[in-house]
């Protein structure tokens, strides 16, 4: 990928962050003129260069970046004052950064004379569809023969360097069961939740929409509920549905891509409570199936969903939920040994009434949640009587 190109789409992220800190700032700053108390909240400074910093790394995870010398710098300024192509003039002279992109790719092809360059492209209108060239683009490639090699389009790619291939749907389950592809879904559904660690106020402020789950415990009904935000950043990842999976083998590597629909299950603030909380999140991956590192990439996802009654029985690895539900056996042994506090309190002879005053309050507001509590208490009454 030619350093242009990743500085491009660095800049697409970071000029969205940009727009959208500028709205949030502005909410922020009506909400704090109509608010008689003030607004004790204010957004961390705003950071372009983190945002770029993140996705440069990004790409350069997955792809090689080929440098932009000076030189092409300077000769793509040169074409868009001139307007020479792949540069134009459409009222207004463009196309510098698509000529530093050209130029680049010039450069690595007659530095390496024994490789053959593929320059990709759906940009047909800039730099043409690789049939033929006119102008300054033509002398680039007069001396390059059939060493340069322009693809209009990511389907040619397909064509010309994969062919199909068959993969096992059990192997696909299996690897994208993995502790490594689970992982790196845990890690796109918990950004999709919301960060754990934002100040509640600004949530508030900011008016975040959240996101539709379900929730319910062994002793509620499951029900849909708007979350705000995962409450913490732990969640849990199961394979669900896999569809529209194809597999191609380029070179001596196999590679798939599937659509999957994915089980997520957490702790989420619902309103002013942390509750148990399920959703689906669909994504389409890539990821070799036959490789000890699949390197699962997630290529789209889809804003978190509420789940089916079904699908929200089918979670079982989340540990969370054991200390949220009141008739997990995790939380009814808490609950038990905590009754057994109380009634001990309560019927102790030898405790101080204050103390006895707390545990009651304590078995007023949580009675519905110790279900061991009113055999204990009551047998606690008795040996007191």
């Amino acid at each position: 990928m030619p350093w242009m190109v990743m500085e491009e789409l660095s800049a697409q992220y970071a000029v969205k962050y940009r727009k959208h800190y500028e709205a949030a700032a502005q909410a922020l700053q009506s909400l704090a003129s109509v608010t008689p108390w003030g607004l004790p909240i204010r957004l961390p400074d705003m950071d372009l260069e983190r945002v770029r910093e993140h996705w440069r790394r990004q790409w350069a995870g997955v792809v090689d970046v080929v440098p932009t010398s000076s030189e092409a710098l300077r000769e793509a300024a040169f074409r868009e004052a001139n307007v020479l192509p792949p540069c134009r003039d459409d009222g207004k002279k463009t196309g510098a950064r698509d000529a530093a992109i050209w130029l680049s790719a010039i450069e690595y092809a007659q530095a390496h004379e024994d490789e053959t360059v593929y320059f990709v492209s759906e940009n047909t209108r800039d730099f043409g569809d690789g049939t033929s060239y006119t102008s300054a683009m033509a002398d680039d490639v007069a001396d390059l023969g059939g060493r340069f090699v322009h693809l209009p389009g990511v389907s040619e790619v397909i064509d010309r360097f994969t062919e199909p291939a068959d993969t096992d749907p059990e192997v696909i389950r299996q690897v994208l069961s993995s502790p490594e592809a689970v992982q790196t879904i845990r890690q796109t559904a918990g950004l999709r939740g919301g960060i754990s660690g934002m100040d509640m106020d600004l949530l508030e402020a900011l008016n975040l929409p959240g996101f539709r789950c379900t929730t319910g415990s062994s002793l509620t009904a499951v029900e849909q509920a708007l979350a705000l935000r995962w409450a913490v950043p732990e969640v849990s990842a199961q394979v669900g549905e896999i569809t529209a999976a194809e597999s191609y083998r380029v070179g001596e590597q196999v590679w798939c891509i599937a659509t999957v629909r994915w089980l997520i299950g957490g702790l989420a603030l619902l309103e002013a409570r942390v509750a148990k909380a399920a959703c689906a999140l669909e994504t389409r991956l890539l990821f070799a199936p036959h490789s000890e590192d699949p390197r699962v990439t997630v290529l789209r996802s889809s804003p978190l969903q509420p789940l089916s009654e079904a699908e929200f029985g089918k979670i079982s690895d989340n540990f969370l939920w054991g200390y949220l539900d009141p008739g997990a056996p995790l939380t009814a042994d808490l609950n038990r040994r905590r009754a057994e506090g109380l009634a001990e309190t309560m019927t102790n002879p030898d405790a101080k009434m204050w103390m006895k005053l707390v545990a009651a309050a304590s078995v007023a507001s949580d009675w519905k949640h110790l279900p061991a509590l009113a055999t204990e208490v009551r047998m606690g009454e008795t040996h007191a009587g």
